[in-house]
């Protein structure tokens, strides 16, 4: 193949994978709406609890989760707490979502009120739990006022928007140390701030379609996602394709040093590195699959969304990513 041939196939590569990227990105970000953080996806399949659950479940198509707002003072609660109290009430019964009758109080002693109420919540859809909660502490203040009065959300709901949250957070942190450690490690080893650029990409190409796959499957073949297993899925994705492609990129700067052509030096690096990424690709897999026969539902998902993962990263390793090494000259 001629060097403008070749250079064509890399371009055509190359945009096939960008626009399979821009198609997948607005599905990967929907991610969140298909995780179900709630306990029959990471118990036992077949225990009691989940089959508690199920059953109950089963009477209507909403459930309902309890939150406790606690007003509380060291020295006691004052006639202006009380009054503060009150206020607190009326604004908590506008938030979206809380169901009526109105929320019950109940003193504890003289140091505080604690107030009981529920949440419509649809069966499964913690985001929209976590917004309630939100707007819930907004309402009543949510801290420690000027004057001393400490108010607090906890109960069944603010412990699951809590965990939710914390996992959001935990994702960004993820995706920003691995990205980070990712590019010093890239930039030590080529020493070439441009060179790193085209393995991030990839690996951010290859994290787009795997969470687009798993979104597919979550939303139409039941695959249970929850938001552990789409961190793991973060880590896998960038680690392993980084990891393929410090092996595909030393296989074209090796062939570089004698075939001047980037396409042809492309394609020998691919077949040179092809068979070490697919059979790495495959050992983890294959171990990733073992978590199939778990008995955690979690367990269970983290394994399919994790195989999937790693067999996006290990194709995106030998097709775009020498693609666009033969580009790059």
């Amino acid at each position: 193949m001629t060097e403008p041939a070749g250079r064509r196939w890399a371009l055509l590569v190359v945009l096939a994978g960008l626009v399979l990227a821009g198609l997948s990105f607005p599905l990967a970000a929907r991610i969140g709406s298909v995780e179900r953080n709630v306990p029959q996806s990471f118990l036992p399949r077949g225990s009691e609890t989940v089959a508690a659950l199920d059953v109950q479940a089963s009477f209507a198509s909403s459930q309902r989760t309890s939150g406790v707002v606690t007003f509380t003072r060291p020295g006691g609660l004052t006639p202006g707490d009380l009054g503060e109290v009150g206020r607190a009430l009326y604004r908590l019964v506008q938030v979206d979502g809380v169901a009526h009758p109105v929320p019950r109080l109940g003193r504890v002693g003289s140091a505080g009120v604690v107030v009981v109420l529920q949440f419509d919540l649809p069966s499964g859809n913690s985001r929209q739990l976590v917004r309630q909660v939100d707007a819930l502490r907004d309402a009543v203040h949510v801290g420690t006022t000027s004057d001393g009065l400490q108010v607090h959300v906890s109960g069944q709901a603010g412990v699951i928007a809590d965990t939710v949250g914390a996992f959001d957070r935990l994702d960004t942190t993820l995706v920003v140390v691995a990205l980070g450690v990712v590019a010093l490690l890239l930039l030590v080893v080529y020493r070439s701030p441009g060179l790193l650029l085209v393995p991030l990409a990839t690996s951010a190409i290859a994290l787009a379609v795997a969470q687009a796959v798993v979104y597919l499957l979550a939303r139409y073949a039941s695959l249970t996602v929850n938001a552990q297993s789409d961190g793991i899925l973060t880590v896998l994705v960038i680690g392993a394709g980084t990891d393929y492609a410090l092996l595909v990129t030393a296989r074209q700067r090796e062939q570089l040093r004698v075939e001047p052509d980037p396409a042809v030096a492309a394609r020998a690096a691919v077949r040179g590195a092809a068979p070490a990424v697919v059979a790495s690709a495959l050992t983890v897999v294959l171990a990733l699959l073992c978590l199939v026969f778990a008995r955690l539902n979690s367990d269970r998902g983290v394994g399919l969304v994790g195989a999937i993962g790693v067999v996006v990263a290990a194709g995106a390793a030998t097709t775009v990513l020498p693609a666009a090494l033969a580009l790059g000259g």
